[in-house]
């Protein structure tokens, strides 16, 4: 008899908020107090009006990479904007992300895997920190949650680029939230 694997969750249509739409509706209030549209955005990022539009609508499953631009550009940590219970700033924020130059953005989008406090390191340190607190393997949370053995490998070796749809799975499988995956890493 073979196991049958579960497939990656997709979004509930009723009940709790898909964590794209997180995403997007967070993002989408840093840009409403900034004043900045898709196109200003595409300017500080990089990325492209499309594909931001389509972040900021909740379509669009993006990467943890992109996030992580997205997020620097507008002054923030990359798990807030995972957070459900992210609000953002009454008033503008500080013009501490005016600081990044378009340069500074395009050598982060180059180089954001080997950055030693990037999402992929801050992934990688809490994956294996709540897979032994749990006594799980990698097989078995991949056979539990629908990803392959080899992704999560990667993921803890930090050269995994996952989408935020696998990072939720990841997070159900280990009964926490996608946003405490990303969470910086104590020093």
């Amino acid at each position: 008899m073979t196991a049958t694997k579960k497939k990656i969750r997709q979004p509930d249509a009723a009940g709790v908020q898909s964590i794209r739409a997180v995403v997007g509706k967070n993002l989408q209030g840093l840009l409403t107090n900034l004043g900045w549209g898709a196109s200003e955005f595409h300017q500080r990022t990089g990325l492209s009006t499309h594909f931001i539009a389509g972040v900021l609508r909740g379509d669009q499953n993006i990467s943890i990479d992109n996030l992580h631009v997205m997020a620097k550009a507008l002054g923030i940590d990359v798990h807030q904007a995972l957070n459900p219970r992210f609000e953002a700033p009454d008033k503008p924020l500080s013009l501490e992300m005016l600081k990044l130059s378009n340069r500074d953005v395009n050598g982060l989008r180059k180089n954001v895997a080997k950055v030693p406090d990037g999402p992929r390191a801050a992934l990688a340190h809490h994956l294996r920190r709540l897979l032994a607190a749990n006594a799980l393997t990698v097989p078995a949370l991949g056979e539990e949650i629908g990803v392959a053995p080899s992704t999560i490998q990667k993921c803890l070796k930090g050269t995994q680029n996952v989408t935020i749809d696998t990072l939720e799975s990841v997070a159900e499988g280990l009964g926490v939230a996608p946003f405490v995956l990303l969470l910086p890493i104590s020093t």
